[in-house]
């Protein structure tokens, strides 16, 4: 059977270095646990789209962008994570570097 949970994510500026980083949980660059069969609904600012991939910091990092699953609107990113999601991942901004943490999935 399939879930669904959303996470709130908003922005502060970065307690330990420059720039703005995401906040989830009142933590800044929170590491995440995503399980399989569930879909994540992220709530973030428009202006600073949530996006996934393998490496760290994204397109930031030299990666790509991960969109397997992923529906993206603005303010809202979705994934549905399944046995083929890959068992790391990043959230990153699509704008901004070093805003995002890693994604362990479980």
């Amino acid at each position: 059977s399939s879930s669904a949970e959303t996470i709130e994510v908003t922005i502060e500026a970065n307690s330990s270095g420059s720039g703005n980083v995401y906040v989830i949980d009142g933590t800044q660059k929170k590491s995440l646990t995503l399980n399989v069969g569930t879909t994540y609904t992220f709530n973030h600012s428009s202006s600073h789209p949530l996006r996934f991939s393998t490496t760290d910091d994204g397109t930031h990092g030299g990666g790509d962008e991960y969109t397997e699953g992923v529906t993206k609107s603005s303010g809202v990113t979705t994934i549905e994570v399944t046995s083929s999601t890959p068992t790391t991942l990043y959230y990153y901004c699509d704008v901004h570097s070093g805003m995002g943490a890693d994604i362990t999935i479980n």
